[in-house]
């Protein structure tokens, strides 16, 4: 039953987070808290976590690339932890909302090989 605390639901929603950390700072570890909010309401909480920009001699497209296939990993693999691939959201704090954003605009179909609307919806 949706919403009842601690109850497993197979088929349930992905929520993937990205965390902010203003592309230096941060790891998904750090984010972990928001879980239980979405767990109690019957979701399932991913935290991403991705290269820092120093390691990437400024490129954020490392970055961007990191978190799309952490997101197409989590399609590919919803299934198996009871998730479901055809209702995954995306959202991102500070720094994470913009690499939530360039997810959001992702051709998922050319890039992964999945549908258009893998990813159903998101906040950044």
């Amino acid at each position: 039953m949706k919403g009842e605390r601690g109850l497993r639901r197979s088929k349930a929603p992905v929520f993937v987070f990205i965390h902010g950390g203003n592309w230096l700072a941060g790891s998904a570890a750090g984010f972990g808290y928001p879980a239980e909010m979405f767990i109690n309401a019957g979701a399932h909480y991913v935290a991403l976590d991705f290269i820092a920009i120093q390691e990437t001699d400024g490129d954020l497209g490392t970055m961007a690339t990191q978190v799309r296939k952490g997101i197409a990993w989590v399609y590919k693999n919803a299934a198996s932890f009871g998730g479901d691939p055809k209702r995954i959201f995306v959202g991102g704090h500070s720094s994470g909302g913009h690499l939530c954003g360039v997810a959001l605009i992702t051709d998922w179909q050319k890039e992964f090989g999945l549908p258009e609307n893998a990813v159903k919806g998101g906040y950044a």
